[in-house]
């Protein structure tokens, strides 16, 4: 691989036999779902990756920051994983990816990706791209040393694009949330820091918009559980019991821990080291010691009309998932 090398591991574009095992974080944005991928790349035998449905984009094309800091094709990991996996980034055929994934990771593909049979066209195009994936993931496990790799990236069309991969072992865990947390956290203005000559913000919806897409989102994972192994978390329950979450987790994921694997948190707090994560909320900027809180703002800061809007629209998945108990039934509480 062009003398580059690390003693001890794979080199080039050689991959264990074996598919790489892959978590994938599935649910609706802004329901905790960096701070659980940064977690579980404390723990040993995980890799945290954010983001991967964005390397391509915001990655590759933008160069935008890495987890670490640096600009993703200067950061030492990444470089070394696209070594790996093709002697290099600049070997890929970066707008042929690009292509292939608008043509079948999108919300209007999701029909067709849920079919039994694929139609010819979305058939090639979801083989080419499943296989970029396929070898990526494998390139982040030889290079990370790790067990599972984990993919935050959250997304539905996302999510099934991977349930069609065949050079995976996908996992599914489906990260809820509280709609209400949800759609006041999706009303702020959020800066992006990790953007390189510019400044852009986190996509922002109204109540009955952050909803829906909730609503929706889950569905699409309760749809995807079906056919993947499936572990749904709950936001508020990682939170308040984050060992017994991450010990939850590792068993789903056949990784044994030992009795001072998960050391590094409390019930009150936790330690963040840097993570080479591809893309992600802001937090995933953040080291050392951050408190453990669940982010209930939507009790004091929401309007009342916006919190009976969103238990409206998201009536049936929040009785579901049991956060509609006493007054929060009305979405007052």
């Amino acid at each position: 691989m062009d003398g580059f090398s690390y003693p001890g591991r794979m080199e080039g574009n050689e991959h264990r036999p074996t598919p790489p095992a892959v978590l994938y974080l599935g649910g609706q944005a802004r329901s905790g779902s960096t701070l659980l991928d940064r977690a579980l790349g404390q723990v040993p035998g995980f890799c945290s990756s954010g983001e991967v449905r964005y390397l391509w984009d915001r990655g590759l094309a933008e160069n935008q920051r890495c987890g670490c800091g640096v600009p993703l094709r200067e950061c030492p990991f990444w470089d070394a994983v696209g070594r790996r996996a093709w002697g290099g980034w600049d070997r890929i055929d970066l707008d042929e990816v690009l292509m292939l994934q608008r043509r079948v990771d999108r919300m209007g593909a999701m029909p067709a990706l849920t079919a039994p049979k694929l139609a010819p066209r979305t058939a090639a195009a979801l083989e080419r791209y499943g296989a970029y994936l396929a070898r990526v993931f494998s390139a982040i496990r030889d290079e990370s040393g790790a067990q599972v790799v984990v993919d935050s990236s959250m997304s539905p069309p996302h999510g099934l694009v991977l349930s069609r991969v065949a050079g995976i072992d996908l996992r599914l865990v489906h990260l809820v949330r509280d709609a209400r947390g949800v759609a006041h956290s999706s009303m702020k203005v959020v800066e992006r820091p990790e953007i390189t000559g510019g400044v852009d913000y986190m996509p922002t919806y109204s109540p009955i918009e952050a909803s829906a897409r909730w609503s929706a989102a889950n569905l699409t994972f309760e749809l995807l559980g079906r056919s993947v192994p499936d572990l749904r978390v709950r936001y508020e329950s990682f939170v308040r019991d984050p060992r017994g979450v991450l010990s939850a987790i590792a068993d789903h994921m056949g990784v044994t821990l030992a009795p001072d694997d998960l050391s590094f948190v409390t019930n009150e707090k936790i330690e963040l080291g840097v993570n080479h994560t591809a893309a992600g909320n802001p937090m995933r900027f953040k080291t050392g010691t951050l408190p453990l809180r669940v982010d209930e703002a939507w009790r004091d800061t929401m309007t009342s009309r916006d919190r009976r809007v969103v238990t409206a629209v998201a009536w049936p998945l929040l009785s579901r998932y049991e956060y509609l108990q006493g007054s929060d039934a009305e979405g007052s509480a």
